[in-house]
């Protein structure tokens, strides 16, 4: 899970630079490399909650010795699922910004 987050992550300083360029200049190239990064940032996202999904439900079925021990596991992998939900609302909200 870590590394798709990551994945999502790297994603957002791409799209920070080409929409700085696309700004500076209105560019239809750097409009398109915005949209592709977005696009990119979304497939990664979508990725990661895959994995989120697997780990609470292994989590389940896992038996654990101490049900504070399952409660942290299941809000860790929540917290780290939030990191990358928020890089694609951030491209959301990018996406908004460079909309015609």
């Amino acid at each position: 899970m870590v590394d798709k987050i990551t994945s999502v992550l790297k994603s957002v300083h791409p799209m920070v630079a080409a929409a700085e360029s696309y700004f500076q200049s209105f560019s239809e190239n750097y409009r398109a490399m915005v949209k592709n990064t977005i696009k990119q940032i979304r497939e990664y996202e979508f990725e990661s909650d895959q994995v989120e999904r697997k780990l609470l439900a292994d989590f389940l079925n896992y038996p654990f010795d101490h049900a504070t021990s399952a409660f942290h596991l299941v809000r860790l992998v929540e917290y780290m699922g939030n990191i990358s939900n928020h890089a694609q609302n951030a491209g959301d909200m990018m996406r908004a910004m460079i909309a015609r």
